[in-house]
C-alpha cells in the first residue's frame, strides 16, 4: 500500500539503503526464523531453496512496506526474474508459462478491482505484487494466499480499531500481510488445499 505520493528511482535508492541500515536486524530476523518452517517441511531440497528464496524478497517487502508504505518496482523485478529463473530451471514449457502469467495477471486484475471499488484502499503496489507472487506460487496457492493475507489484514485491523490503537478511516500497508499469505501458501499450500477440497468433496 502507498500513501499517495511516488518515489523516484534516486530516492528509491536512498530509501533502499536507509531501510538496510535501520532495520537490517529485523529484516535478517524475519529472514532466519521463516527458513525454520520450510526446512521442516521439506528438508534440504529444491523446495526448501525456492521458498528461502521467495522467503527473502517477502521479509524485504513486509519490512519496507510496514516502514515507509512503499512496494519499490525495482524489487518486484529482481523478484520476478527469480522467479522465472525457478520456473524455467523446472523445465516449464512455453505453454504452462503463459498460464502461468495468465492467472497471474487475472489476480493482479481482482485485486485492481477491489482497489476501484474501495477507492485506493489497496495500493497499486499490492496490485503488481500480487502479480509478481503468482510466478512464485500454483493457482491455488496465490488464491490461499489472497485469502489469508484478507483475513489476517482484517483481524490486524479490526483488532486495532477496538483496542483504540488505529481510527477506522486509517490505512495500513498491505504487503506484509500479502507477504504472510504467501508464505503460508509457499510452505502449506497443499495441505491447506487438500482439507478444503475434503470439505466440499
Amino acid at each position: 500500500m502507498t500513501w499517495g505520493f511516488e518515489v523516484s528511482d534516486k530516492e528509491a535508492v536512498l530509501l533502499s539503503r536507509d531501510l538496510f541500515q535501520r532495520d537490517k536486524k529485523a529484516f535478517f530476523i524475519i529472514w532466519i526464523v521463516s527458513l525454520f518452517f520450510p526446512l521442516l517441511e521439506f528438508g534440504l531440497s529444491i523446495s526448501f531453496v525456492k521458498c528461502a528464496s521467495l522467503a527473502f524478497f517477502l521479509s524485504w517487502v513486509a519490512v519496507f512496506d510496514a516502514r515507509y508504505g512503499l512496494i519499490l518496482n525495482k524489487w518486484l523485478v529482481c523478484m520476478a526474474l527469480c522467479a522465472l529463473m525457478f520456473l524455467l530451471a523446472g523445465g516449464i514449457s512455453p505453454y504452462n508459462l503463459l498460464y502461468v502469467f495468465a492467472y497471474s495477471f487475472a489476480a493482479s486484475a481482482l485485486v485492481w478491482g477491489i482497489r476501484f471499488v474501495s477507492r485506493g484502499g489497496i495500493g497499486l503496489g499490492d496490485v503488481k505484487f500480487v502479480f509478481v507472487l503468482g510466478l512464485w506460487l500454483s493457482p491455488a496457492g496465490l488464491l490461499i494466499a489472497i485469502l489469508i493475507s484478507f483475513w489476517v489484514g482484517g483481524s490486524f485491523a479490526l483488532m486495532a480499531v477496538l483496542l483504540g490503537n488505529m481510527p477506522a478511516s486509517a490505512s495500513i500497508p498491505f504487503g506484509p500481510f500479502l507477504s504472510v499469505g504467501a508464505f503460508a501458501a509457499s510452505v502449506y499450500g497443499e495441505g491447506i488445499a487438500a482439507f478444503y477440497s475434503g470439505l466440499f468433496l
